[in-house]
């Protein structure tokens, strides 16, 4: 089911059609005009378009940052601090919500169910995290891991390995973080797991 049909069903819904870069502060389309298509693993259809970058857009990133850097040098010291604090509370609502499952270095970590992988990458407090969009909102985290096996636009089935348990998210034990979300909230994911 794509954007337009939720629309033409009046679903309300949290995603655009087009998502465009976040530079200095404001969304801005990229130089080129070019997006990549989001594909629905469960359609097959275009979802929604997000910006295509490169070196030009990058650019354009780097000379915000720089501009930003002297805006931040002439602030004080609390001026910085709480804009540090509002950082702190945006990174707390990233915190986990899910399981965290011991289990020895190296096992397979197998994906729940069919879907196309979004984000297979380290990501603070998380580690080596993959993201599974199964469409009509839900997504799996497997977080905390050795390594990743699949790479970001790749479609995996139920069963299929895709990353190793490791320990790579600042716990002190080895282990899978698991969590599920449905329209991007956490909900309860033990009904969902087989654990072994």
């Amino acid at each position: 089911m794509g954007l337009e049909t939720l629309n033409n069903l009046g679903v309300k819904h949290p995603f655009k059609a087009k998502y465009d870069n976040y530079i200095g502060g404001k969304f801005v389309p990229p130089v080129d005009g070019k997006y990549f298509e989001n594909i629905s693993p469960v359609t097959g259809k275009v979802f929604c378009e997000v910006a295509r970058s490169n070196e030009k857009d990058i650019n354009l990133a780097l000379d915000a940052a720089h501009a930003a850097k002297d805006g931040w040098a002439k602030k004080s010291p609390t001026d910085r601090a709480n804009i540090l604090m509002q950082v702190a509370d945006i990174m707390e609502k990233l915190s986990w919500k899910g399981l965290f499952i011991r289990s020895n270095e190296g096992n397979e970590v197998k994906s729940i169910a069919t879907g196309r992988v979004v984000y297979a990458d380290w990501l603070r407090g998380f580690g080596n995290l993959i993201i599974v969009d199964h469409g009509e909102g839900y997504m799996s985290l497997y977080g905390n891991n050795q390594s990743t096996i699949k790479k970001t636009g790749e479609i995996v089935r139920g069963g299929d390995v895709i990353a190793l348990v490791g320990n790579t998210g600042g716990n002190e034990s080895n282990g899978l973080y698991f969590e599920l979300r449905k329209l991007s909230k956490p909900f309860d994911p033990i009904a969902w797991t087989a654990i072994k």
